[in-house]
């Protein structure tokens, strides 16, 4: 019997048979398939005989299901494979700042840097003490070239000497540092505008004046337009600038063509007029900018014989008169046997950067403030004082320090180490304070600290201590814009602003902000 429920499991059929020879009722069971219909119809219209093959079981018709999903799927995945556009990588920079603040947003992070070797191959090590609130990502950028890439951060290998000038003479270089070591946006338009400021009260000879036409000039009888000249240049050197390039350029030639007239036939750049206590200050100043000049103008590849034998010159007078029973430098000839910390500390700078400029300086004069640092120092290395019978100070401390390590020492050294955590103490930071007392800030000794402090890497706990005040405090107390002499900084509470004036203040602190790139590290 047929059943009438449409939902009822069909009949099988296993016969051959003619579409004739069907029932009207057969004809009502529907064949397996709608093919299978399709094609019966199409031979019942040729009377064909048909061989009708077995139906799938469940279990086959599921087998063929999954097969043709899968197949499916497989084409779709293939096909947006090959279609979708790939998806750009986004690469992280984390910049790292003690404050919050604008960063540099002008890196040129490929150009001339030291080492073919990119940063991201080596693992940079995030101090544990840095807070997320203190890092500034940047999206889409390269980790940048970094001087140091090729060895670990305190690699104490040391660099080139002659290299040492290359970060401030370098866009690209410069940059890196500026945002490697932790100077900002804010930092940058300060030393621009400190060197506006310089540029605006140079005189139409070219040199500058400590007494000088503006406010609050040096407080003495004596002028001093020689050193004066030799600190301009400096830090107009100090951010790039030569006599054949930089954006002040013309600034800087109109300078050397004055000073250079005023080296004597001996190589001083003294004369007889020149007070016994401004003596070697100004002849190491005036030295070290020269042995500067030399230094960015033959890296750019240029022959310049003349300062060459200007500068050499200038040493061996230097040399000529160290004193060979301390070791050091201290005042006019007058005083013979006589050497301080922060005459030879600027001695030591000169002949220093003589080396730079790829000048001799013989292993003698080394050996003989060596000696001198000896006499000086206190807890084993660690304090400084300015004169064998005083007591330790800061400022002495970081020139005594700093000296070391440029004669040698590493920056791991317990000695090094000990100083640097006495010099971040709150009480020695750099701090603007309100009383109007003269003497409460010291920018000697702050520009002293920043360039020993620097040598001891971007991470190093000191020196993230000290850049945290120094980026926040120098050019917020730098004189605005609406002042009359925007740019600059008042001495009048400087503890020797009396004796170096306006021109002298603003020159150490822009130096204290160039101090990320003017040098780079002694250290790889």
């Amino acid at each position: 019997m047929t059943s009438n429920n449409p939902f009822s499991k069909p009949q099988r059929v296993d016969s051959v048979f003619t579409i004739d020879q069907l029932s009207d009722n057969q004809r009502l069971v529907p064949p397996v398939s709608l093919e299978e219909i399709r094609i019966l119809d199409q031979m019942s219209q040729q009377n064909e005989l048909i061989e009708i093959p077995e139906r799938l079981s469940p279990v086959q018709r599921i087998s063929s299901w999954l097969m043709s999903l899968f197949f499916h799927l497989f084409l779709m995945i293939l096909l947006a494979l090959i279609i979708l556009p790939s998806q750009k990588s986004t690469v992280l920079k984390a910049i790292f700042s003690e404050t919050i603040g604008d960063q540099l947003d002008i890196l040129t992070l490929d150009e001339g840097n030291l080492n073919p070797t990119p940063a991201e191959n080596y693992a940079l090590d995030i101090p544990i003490d840095v807070k997320i609130e203190d890092m500034i990502i940047y999206e889409n950028e390269p980790l940048p070239y970094i001087d140091d890439a090729n060895a670990p951060i305190f690699d104490q290998t040391r660099i080139k000497v002659e290299d040492m000038l290359s970060g401030r003479t370098d866009p690209g270089t410069k940059n890196d540092l500026l945002a490697k070591y932790g100077g900002n946006k804010t930092t940058q338009e300060a030393v621009r505008l400190g060197l506006l400021w310089l540029k605006k009260n140079q005189f139409p000879d070219g040199y500058w004046s400590l007494k000088g036409k503006y406010s609050n000039g040096r407080i003495s009888s004596f002028d001093n337009p020689v050193a004066a000249t030799g600190l301009a240049i400096l830090a107009f050197q100090g951010d790039g600038n030569s006599t054949s390039f930089g954006n002040h350029a013309r600034v800087v030639s109109k300078a050397w063509k004055w000073l250079l007239a005023q080296q004597r036939e001996n190589g001083s750049f003294c004369n007889e007029e020149t007070p016994s206590n401004d003596y070697y200050y100004t002849h190491s100043i005036c030295t070290m900018a020269l042995c500067e000049l030399l230094a960015m103008e033959e890296s750019r590849g240029k022959s310049v014989p003349k300062i060459k034998e200007a500068a050499k010159s200038a040493i061996q007078f230097l040399i000529n008169h160290q004193n060979k029973e301390l070791g050091g430098w201290r005042y006019k000839n007058d005083t013979p046997f006589d050497s301080d910390l922060s005459v030879t500390t600027w001695g030591l700078l000169a002949l220093q950067t003589a080396k730079m400029a790829k000048l001799e300086v013989p292993e003698y004069n080394w050996e003989l403030i060596t000696k001198f640092l000896d006499s000086v120092q206190r807890e084993e290395g660690s304090r400084y004082v300015y004169h064998s019978n005083e007591l330790p100070t800061p400022p002495m401390t970081a020139s005594g320090l700093m000296a070391r390590m440029f004669l040698g020492l590493d920056r791991e050294n317990p000695a090094i180490l000990s100083g640097a955590k006495y010099l971040t103490q709150p009480e020695n930071l750099i701090h603007f304070v309100e009383q109007e007392e003269q003497g409460v800030h010291n920018i000697y000794a702050w520009y002293m600290t920043s360039m020993f402090l620097k040598q001891l890497g971007p991470t190093n706990q000191y020196w993230r201590k000290w850049n945290s005040s120094l980026i926040r405090e120098i050019p917020e107390h730098q004189e605005p814009s609406r002042s009359r002499e925007a740019g600059s900084w008042n001495p009048q509470k400087d503890k020797y602003g009396y004796s170096g004036g306006r021109l002298y203040t603003t020159v150490l602190s822009i130096l204290c902000l160039e101090v990320y790139y003017r040098h780079l590290s002694l250290y790889k």
